[in-house]
């Protein structure tokens, strides 16, 4: 009964049982055997339960990794670019597509699925069982290319790839499709334009290929083809050697081998030969073709056929031989021409000056002086002729040596300030105070250029001013380098837009009338206009009618070191903080003199109004000074004087006044009654200060330019300098003339004809100058002189002067070069006659060794002989020497040393030289003489012992001279 109960919870599942064992040996083997019976199931029981607890875990875990991939797969479905469908086998509709395919195809989704590709029609012009027939061969397809059908009708072109899928045992068609239209649209394109590509190179007559680094072509173009009169197809894979010859490859292999050491662009010429053997002349040009990596991958070139350029070449080259032929042709015709016309007119212009000296009629003074006036205005003419002729064919050479620029700008005003004497106009300039004192340039031809515009605006100015103003700016910050700014303005009658327009052509004015009533050749300003282009800069005007012209001009140059001039420099003791009454009716003028008296430190108090200045002293204003202008309406100058003297004494105010040249002259003696000074118009800067310096210090000085008078001859020349003198000179009028010229200064010369009697003569007589015509028949001058120079030692030779009537610089540089001392234009003036005779009239002293005070300065010089005659004459030459000439030539010298400029050394030496000869520093004139050798032989070696002396010399020369002051 007990045994049946436990079976019977046993097997309702209850294995906690447990049967009592009886003690009745059968029964008891049997409870045993069944308690453990129960105990295994119970294990059993256990060991099951623990297993389908992990069962379940792990699909629960399975489950969950299914749901995560599903839910990836089903993202990548949606969100993948390509466009995704699945669709049954059986019928072939779509049960399954991502948004991709909605995307190309712009059908909806409800539209699609359960749709076959019939339905929707996407296969417009391709059979679906094409791709069947392919997928049950194969099982796969991979990008197959067809076009499909949009919902709105639009072709796509695209990649298609599909393959069969079973799922729960039924068969599905997977398909990918890429969207390649944009792709094919390019490649079209592409193919296009390598098409274009290939015509467009075909169509080039130039050759063009394209080879490997082994030199194998692999493209050319039709020109290649066509000059090896071979097929593309028979050229591509070929090398050089394949089809050129031999000795036509060698530039060729030659580049291409550097271009592969060095991979950069080459250029050469060589020689081709054609098929039928001709050759021709090419330019080839070869290129590196470099990958992504900057590695050398190929060689592209390019040949063109220069035969024609070559012809052309050499007939440009004998064209130009032929021009060049021309311009000498041309040069000699105008060298010649310029001899043949200022041969007659040196007689023509000589004799003027000879009669002028003379005692002449007031009316025979007039034809004399519309002679002299004529004959220089044709050879003024000859000039810029010449000139024009010089800068057309390039022949006219910019020289660059220190140049004051304000001394120019004077020196311009002191020759025209003669033209002036009859016109009311005021000759003014201003330069601005940050403008060097000396800057780097041609002095010759930035006086021409001031020459010409000053001229002109006195030429067509009846009253009024002609104004000079000069400034600066910098070009580079980082050098001394300038643009120079000079404006020349004048009040004159000005010009309109049309007449402007031909200014600045060669032989051309405003208009005719112009030309009828004031003169002139119209080449001033194109000369003018095409110098300052050789100087670097450029030409402008502005004008109105009726009230003026303003010629602007730059120039490129730098500052050059020089010694500043005492007018420059603002400390000056003696005037600082006086005070100066400035009287002008020109505002301008009125302005430059504020500005002047500034710069000195000075305080100026200004007006236009002569009656105001009176009220001033009236109500008990004190001045220093006074500076007022002669000219001007209402009440001038001199009455304003005589006013002011009422009030105040000329120790109390001294006064200054500023006059024309030689207008009132029969106003001297009342005019220094009341001034302390007058100055003639132009002003000079360095003149003014002096005068206002010298007044300070208590003396009394006039500084007055005279007016030009007629030639003047030192009929005692030959007593101060005694020369022994030949003229070589062929032609008869020129002959009369110049001795005509020495006899009145007290020589007697003698006469030769040609080169052969020059040398002659010098055989028999010490001759101490000879003035040597260059062009003469059976011996020119320039053979004679070198037969001269050979024959006779340097101590003893004669100084020879040419005498040419040619102009060209290149006469004057053939004179020197042969040996020639000096040079003089034709027609010659007596003036200059006469300072070629005192400058190289100075008796010649070594100073090799130590020079005594005696030795230093040459008495029998010209200016220093004249010290007890003409000690006026003496202090004026010996200032202009020392405050000026001589500072800026040593200045020039250095300069010249420092840039080893030969030509600009022998210049300023050779200047410096004639100027101390003058003033007998022979000392200066020998270490001059020395530099000039050095300079001729372009021999710099130990030249700086010789500044060294020079600097020595001057000074010594320095301190004899100023006793003469």
């Amino acid at each position: 009964q007990n045994l049946s109960q436990v079976s019977q919870e046993i097997a309702n599942g209850k294995l906690d049982q447990h049967l009592n064992i009886v003690w009745i040996k059968e029964l008891a083997i049997l409870a045993q055997s069944f308690n453990q019976m129960i105990e295994q199931l119970r294990e059993s029981f256990t060991a099951l339960k623990n297993t389908n607890e992990e069962l379940e875990q792990r699909v629960e875990e399975r489950t969950k990794e299914l749901r995560i991939s599903e839910e990836k797969f089903s993202t990548a479905f949606r969100s993948t670019h390509h466009a995704i469908t699945i669709k049954r086998v059986e019928d072939q509709k779509y049960i399954e597509v991502n948004e991709s395919f909605l995307k190309l195809t712009n059908y909806t989704l409800e539209e699609v699925i359960n749709s076959t590709v019939e339905d929707l029609n996407l296969f417009p012009n391709f059979s679906e069982n094409n791709l069947l027939n392919i997928l049950e061969k194969k099982g796969i397809i991979r990008n197959y290319k067809l076009d499909i059908q949009t919902k709105d009708g639009v072709i796509k072109t695209v990649l298609l790839s599909a393959e069969v899928i079973e799922i729960d045992g039924e068969k599905y068609i997977l398909t990918v499709t890429n969207d390649i239209t944009e792709t094919r649209i390019a490649q079209q394109e592409l193919r296009k334009e390598r098409k274009l590509l290939r015509a467009l190179i075909d169509s080039i007559p130039d050759i063009i290929f394209y080879m490997d680094v082994n030199g194998t072509y692999l493209a050319c173009n039709k020109a290649f083809e066509q000059y090896l009169d071979k097929s593309r197809e028979e050229i591509i894979g070929k090398t050089d050697l394949d089809l050129f010859p031999q000795d036509l490859i060698e530039i060729s292999r030659f580049y291409c081998a550097k271009i592969l050491i060095s991979p950069e662009t080459y250029q050469y010429e060589e020689i081709l030969k054609y098929p039928d053997g001709s050759l021709y002349a090419v330019d080839t040009l070869i290129s590196p073709l470099l990958n992504e990596e900057g590695k050398l991958i190929g060689i592209i070139g390019v040949s063109r056929d220069i035969s024609q350029r070559k012809e052309g070449e050499e007939e440009l080259k004998q064209a130009k031989e032929l021009a060049e032929q021309a311009t000498r042709a041309k040069s000699q015709f105008l060298a010649t021409m310029s001899h043949e016309v200022r041969t007659p007119m040196n007689g023509v212009l000589g004799m003027t000056q000879l009669l002028a000296s003379t005692e002449l009629t007031p009316e025979q003074q007039k034809y004399v002086r519309t002679i002299d006036i004529s004959g220089n205005t044709l050879l003024t003419v000859i000039n810029d002729i010449l000139d024009f002729s010089k800068i057309e064919s390039g022949k006219l050479d910019i020289e660059n040596r220190p140049v004051d620029i304000r001394a120019c700008i004077e020196n311009v005003y002191d020759v025209l300030a003669i033209k002036v004497e009859r016109k009311n106009i005021d000759l003014l300039y201003l330069v601005d105070p940050n403008v060097p004192a000396y800057i780097i340039g041609d002095e010759t031809r930035i006086n021409q250029i001031l020459m010409n515009l000053v001229n002109n605006g006195i030429k067509f100015t009846e009253s009024g001013e002609v104004y000079i103003r000069v400034s600066q700016e910098k070009i580079n910050t980082n050098n001394k380098n300038i643009r120079l700014h000079i404006s020349v303005s004048d009040t004159g009658i000005g010009m309109n837009e049309e007449q402007m327009s031909r200014l600045f052509k060669p032989f051309s004015q405003g208009d005719s009338s112009t030309t009828r009533r004031y003169g002139g050749t119209g080449l001033g300003l194109a000369i003018c206009s095409r110098l300052v282009k050789l100087m670097g800069g450029s030409f402008s005007v502005e004008s109105e009618v009726d009230k003026g012209s303003k010629f602007s001009f730059t120039i490129q140059t730098k500052a050059a070191p020089a010694q500043p001039k005492r007018y420059l420099n603002k400390q000056t003791p003696e005037i600082k903080n006086k005070r100066v009454l400035l009287v002008d009716d020109n505002q301008t003028n009125l302005e430059i003199l504020i500005w002047q008296c500034q710069q000195w430190e000075m305080l100026p108090f200004a007006t236009d109004h002569a009656k105001e200045a009176i009220s001033w002293i009236e109500r008990g204003d004190l001045f220093d000074l006074a500076i007022l202008d002669m000219a001007m309406p209402e009440m001038d100058g001199l009455t304003l004087g005589f006013e002011l003297r009422k009030f105040k004494s000329q120790d109390e105010l001294p006064l200054i006044l500023l006059t024309s040249l030689g207008k009132y002259n029969e106003d001297i003696d009342s005019i220094n009654q009341i001034f302390s000074a007058y100055i003639s118009k132009p002003v000079k800067q360095s003149t003014l200060l002096k005068t206002i310096v010298d007044i300070f210090a208590t003396v009394k000085q006039t500084y007055h330019t005279q007016p030009t008078k007629q030639v003047q001859i030192n009929h005692k020349l030959a007593e101060h300098l005694p020369l022994k003198i030949l003229l070589a000179e062929d032609n008869i009028i020129n002959q009369e003339f110049a001795v005509a010229i020495l006899e009145k200064m007290g020589y007697k010369i003698d006469v030769v004809n040609n080169g052969i009697d020059a040398i002659a003569a010098c055989k028999n007589q010490n001759y101490d100058i000879i003035f040597m015509d260059v062009q003469m028949p059976e011996m020119d001058g320039l053979e004679a002189t070198r037969e001269i120079i050979k024959q006779l030692p340097s101590e003893t030779r004669p100084k020879i002067i040419a005498m040419t009537a040619n102009a060209m610089e290149d006469d004057r540089d053939e004179c020197l070069q042969a040996g020639m001392d000096d040079y003089v234009s034709k027609p010659i003036k007596i003036q200059l006659m006469q300072q070629m005779l005192e400058k190289w009239g100075t008796k010649h002293t070594n100073i090799n060794g130590t020079t005594s005070n005696s030795q230093i300065i040459d008495r029998t010089a010209m200016i220093v002989s004249m010290a007890e005659t003409k000690p006026e004459l003496v202090k004026k030459m010996t200032h202009l020497y020392l405050d000026r000439e001589a500072p800026r030539r040593l200045t020039e010298i250095k300069q010249a040393i420092a840039d080893e400029n030969a030509k600009g050394l022998k210049h300023s030496a050779h200047t410096l030289k004639g100027g101390s000869a003058t003033l007998g520093a022979i000392g200066v004139v020998e270490v001059c003489r020395q530099l000039e050798a050095k300079a001729k032989n372009q021999d710099f070696a130990d030249i700086e012992q010789l500044v060294q002396l020079l600097e020595e010399r001057y000074e010594e020369a320095r301190k004899e001279l100023i006793k003469f002051l």
